[in-house]
């Protein structure tokens, strides 16, 4: 009787596990099939918007390069595709493959998002890894880890497709209010209809400029005449017209207080002037704020600069409970407002496979992301170009992959991202070109990029013909987003490095 029950449950439980496996091969053949699909797609319509041409027949295989980054290394910058660097770059690399009779393509396959972790980054880089092996990986990360954000997804949950779908169906049963991550593309911009109408307004502001507080009231009145008299002649009314103003006003407000012509420390109380200006209009227009992503998160932006992080945490809430997406960056932003310390959002962030250690700096979530990435490039073979921000010391990096001596004494002193951003090993020079730590001490098939000749290059007159504001000096390192100028000079850096490493040097 023991032997037919033994033998019953032993059957019952290899057709179980033949159940699941033959489920996993379903699962994730289908994934792979559209997986491969989306990314080849996604790389011919970038191609497309930036060149205006479909990808030319090549009789070798693609050389597949993956970017990681945040807004630094976006697709589109200002609206533009074609001069973010990763574009500039791929347009110099098929030039050098054409001047070497070369016959491949250089596919470019841009995973970087604005605002996010270095965490989701390398959790997105692991699902997509699943589906192909890029030739190389160049990562420009870690200015977004405003908290210890670690990935609590184990081996399974990160690899076994039957094992999310468990998962997720136990997290909906036991937490139906808690929200999805998704990594879906939502449109960032602020605003939809009216974007350009305030062109002939922001010319006017700029030929006068906000150089004193007299200045902004001024521009505040011309503004009011400016939506009442010329604006209804350049576009058509409609239900959300005023508001829509209000929130390019306001997004165009706060950026200008990170230019950098505002960066000085005589200027900061109109700089806080600006921001609350922008405050209260983005405040005027939150019936439309709260239903779009990009407007909230440039609302927090400003609350943020102001330290009003509950005001920015409440906007969140009400944005998502107004049906807006939780995508990657709005999910960082939540976590950087105070999610973990709300019952609510602090639900969702356990329920998606996270933690947020109150205890630990955020550098320590950071470090987590480049030992994992680390162990990816162990695992799928890919050249990995590590990059450094625009001016930081690339040393920096090297403590983060264990590279150079004293690693751990040194890593101990790192306070945040601020300091390994400017870490310089003490025994060698100060001179920009002698901050790279040698190959050797390195792993193999990694590569450290340095952007530390912007510190040769630019000075205080010529900040803003390479940077656009200096975002990150509030957090003790001083770059910003970059312009056109500033990202032709990342592409020359990484081109460099990568066709000598790649082997495609002439």
């Amino acid at each position: 009787m023991r032997i037919k029950l033994f033998a019953r449950l032993s059957a019952f439980l290899m057709g179980l596990v033949l159940l699941i496996a033959v489920a996993e091969i379903a699962m994730r053949a289908t994934a792979a099939t559209r997986g491969r699909e989306h990314l080849a797609k996604k790389a011919a319509s970038e191609l497309l918007e930036t060149t205006g041409k479909t990808a030319t027949k090549f009789s070798g295989p693609p050389l597949k390069i993956v970017v990681l980054g945040e807004s630094t290394s976006a697709t589109t910058v200002y609206g533009q595709k074609d001069i973010a660097w990763p574009e500039q770059l791929r347009r110099k690399l098929q030039a050098h493959f054409q001047s070497l009779g070369i016959d491949r393509e250089v596919q470019m396959i841009n995973l970087s998002r604005s605002g996010v972790s270095s965490t989701l980054l390398v959790d997105h880089l692991t699902e997509v890894l699943q589906l192909t092996v890029p030739d190389a990986v160049i990562t420009m990360t870690g200015i977004n880890d405003s908290l210890a954000l670690k990935s609590e997804r184990g081996f399974f949950l990160s690899n076994s497709y039957v094992a999310r779908l468990l998962y997720w169906s136990y997290i909906s049963l036991r937490c139906p209010g808690c929200y999805r991550l998704s990594n879906e593309f939502v449109n960032d911009h602020p605003v939809e209809n009216e974007s350009r109408t305030l062109d002939p307004f922001i010319s006017w502001v700029e030929k006068n400029s906000l150089t004193s507080l007299n200045r902004l009231e001024a521009a505040e009145l011309e503004y009011l005449r400016f939506k009442t008299e010329d604006a209804p002649k350049l576009s058509p009314p409609h239900a959300n017209r005023s508001e829509e103003l209000d929130i390019v006003l306001a997004t165009w407000l706060y950026g200008y207080s990170e230019a950098p012509s505002l960066q000085s420390e005589n200027l900061s109380e109109l700089r806080t002037a600006i921001r609350l200006l922008a405050v209260r209009y983005f405040e005027g227009a939150r019936r439309v704020v709260v239903t779009r992503k990009g407007s909230i998160k440039q609302y927090c932006f400003a609350l943020n600069r102001l330290n009003r992080w509950d005001e920015c945490l409440a906007l969140v809430k009400e944005g998502l409970r107004a049906g807006v997406t939780l995508t990657p960056d709005f999910f960082v932003l939540a976590i950087s407002a105070g999610a973990a310390r709300d019952p609510e959002l602090k639900a969702t962030v356990e329920s998606l496979g996270y933690s947020i250690d109150d205890n630990q700096k955020a550098i320590e979530a950071t470090k987590d992301s480049y030992r994992r990435l680390l162990k990816l490039k162990e695992r799928y073979g890919f050249q990995w170009f590590a990059m450094q921000y625009p001016k930081g010391s690339v040393a920096g990096l090297g403590l983060l992959l264990n590279a150079g001596k004293d690693e751990g004494a040194e890593l101990s002193k790192i306070a945040g991202y601020a300091d390994l951003f400017n870490f310089q090993p003490s025994d060698q020079a100060s001179s920009p070109t002698n901050l790279r730590p040698s190959s050797s001490v390195l792993p193999v098939g990694v590569h450290l990029i340095s952007n530390e000749n912007f510190n040769l290059l630019v000075n205080s007159q010529n900040e803003a013909d390479y940077f656009t504001d200096l975002f990150a000096r509030a957090s003790g390192a001083n770059f910003g987003h970059t312009t056109e100028k500033g990202h032709a000079l990342i592409a020359d850096n990484v081109f460099s490095v990568l066709v000598e490493a790649l082997g495609f040097a002439k």
